[in-house]
């Protein structure tokens, strides 16, 4: 259990998921097991080694029942996935006709969400691995709503100038996908 500055608890629960499909039900029913005993706020991550959804993966070969099972545990558990920036996918299978696959997720419950409500996942490059491992969630507790680009700003006077400032401002990062990011947030907020 998490206590965040404000004093909310909140669980996690890290996992690995098991490879062969007959364990991967008995995986879930685990997770299930475990939410029953975490009351509150929720968050899940890790390597799952399953996918909910078709463009988790960058084939047709998908096994359709155990990711309608997957999904089911999503919703059954009220279950939302955290945006990951920087990486569609975060494993492969390093063969010449490359599998990719995101198998490496972040899933918070909605009482979650509501104490960090512009969570989201970083990821890095892949480097010996198979795997492009997640840095880890960066959360805040406050700030604005997503940011909506309205067409009718680049007719504003000064638009390209303010564009061009709030781009060009120095970023202290050493992860490209987190530069861009903050990159990103001076502008909506310029």
């Amino acid at each position: 259990m998490f206590s965040e500055q404000q004093g909310r608890n909140w669980w996690f629960t890290g996992v690995y998921g098991p490879q062969r499909d007959d364990e991967k039900a008995l995986f879930l029913q685990e997770l299930r097991d475990i939410r029953a005993l975490c009351n509150g706020p929720w968050l899940l991550g890790g390597d799952f080694n399953l996918i909910y959804q078709a463009a988790d993966k960058n084939n047709a070969n998908l096994v359709r029942a155990m990711m309608e099972r997957f999904r089911c545990f999503l919703d059954d558990n009220d279950l939302k996935e955290i945006p990951l920036l920087g990486h569609k996918y975060s494993g492969s299978n390093e063969r010449r006709s490359r599998t990719l696959v995101r198998l490496d997720q972040a899933f918070c419950c909605g009482d979650w969400e509501n104490i960090f409500p512009f969570a989201v996942q970083q990821s890095n490059a892949a480097g010996v691995s198979d795997h492009c491992p997640l840095l880890g969630l960066k959360v805040s507790t406050s700030g604005k709503c997503r940011f909506h680009f309205e067409c009718f700003w680049t007719k504003m006077p000064r638009f390209l100038d303010a564009v061009s400032l709030n781009w060009e401002a120095q970023i202290q990062s050493n992860y490209a996908v987190e530069r861009l990011f903050t990159k990103l947030q001076h502008l909506s907020k310029g």
